[in-house]
């Protein structure tokens, strides 16, 4: 891969350099109080736990059949379990914001993504120490390259359906 020309470069990380700290900026922005409810608890649960198992569960299931090899199946399970185990963006927060739900909503979701960013640590932390250096470049490129080909699928759905609604929304 080549780098970007110095001065491109530059401007990239200049417009890209705030943005992690203006998520969590607005998301303690948007938390009047550290509430636990049922709620936020449930979707940092769901986030943090439920996404991580499901998408191990998932890639457990799949890759025996891939013909991949014993070691590199295993690789890429853990792999998949600790990338579904990371936290919760605050994108929620912000369609959320663009939508005016209630502020009590927007509390709940502000606290849920606290929730996941704590919750989460541990995971990375583990998963950091046990996915093998030299087995995950391949185990990336794996994941970009399946990556790619669902959200271009997604990509083309979401433009027919778009297309669809756009064609009857006119007669």
């Amino acid at each position: 891969q080549k780098p970007l020309p110095g001065l491109l470069a530059d401007c990239v990380n200049l417009l890209a350099g705030p943005f992690e700290m203006m998520a969590l900026f607005l998301t303690g922005a948007s938390l009047g109080s550290f509430k636990l409810s049922v709620w936020s608890t449930a979707l940092a649960a769901a986030k943090v736990g439920v996404c991580a198992v499901t998408s191990f569960a998932l890639v457990s299931y799949m890759l025996p059949s891939n013909g991949l090899e014993q070691g590199m199946q295993k690789e890429l399970a853990k792999f998949t379990f600790f990338y579904g185990a990371l936290p919760s963006s605050s994108a929620p927060l912000i369609l959320a914001m663009v939508a005016r739900v209630p502020a009590a909503t927007k509390q709940i979701l502000a606290t849920g993504i606290l929730m996941c960013l704590v919750a989460s640590f541990p995971s990375v932390l583990v998963g950091s120490v046990t996915i093998a250096p030299g087995d995950l470049a391949q185990v990336v490129d794996l994941c970009h390259i399946g990556s790619m080909w669902v959200s271009m699928f997604c990509a083309a759905g979401a433009v027919a359906l778009m297309v669809w609604l756009g064609v009857s929304r006119l007669r």
